[in-house]
């Protein structure tokens, strides 16, 4: 059984580095999820469909591993909460 407990976190990084915001996610995954289950997500919700994990690491352009995987680092967390704040600064996310 996969655990989800790092998506939420490992989704906000990749769509931050992408420098998406949660809607134009959201329109990357072909209607299959909104803005709101996105927000969700981040947000430490687990998936309704386990498919959704799929669905967002195409729209990611990433694999369905390293959506789950959980960060190698302290470093991680705290890059993603630098490049958080930078993107946040610039306007960029939700």
């Amino acid at each position: 059984m996969e655990s989800y407990a790092h998506l939420g976190a490992n989704v906000r990084y990749f769509r931050l580095v992408s420098a998406l915001s949660q809607q134009d996610l959201a329109t990357r995954t072909r209607a299959a999820l909104t803005q709101r289950q996105v927000s969700d997500l981040e947000r430490g919700c687990r998936p309704s469909d386990p498919a959704d994990v799929d669905v967002l690491a195409a729209a990611l352009q990433t694999s369905r591993a390293a959506l789950l995987r959980r960060p190698r680092t302290v470093r991680s967390l705290a890059n993603l909460q630098a490049l958080v704040l930078a993107c946040q600064s610039l306007g960029i996310g939700a």
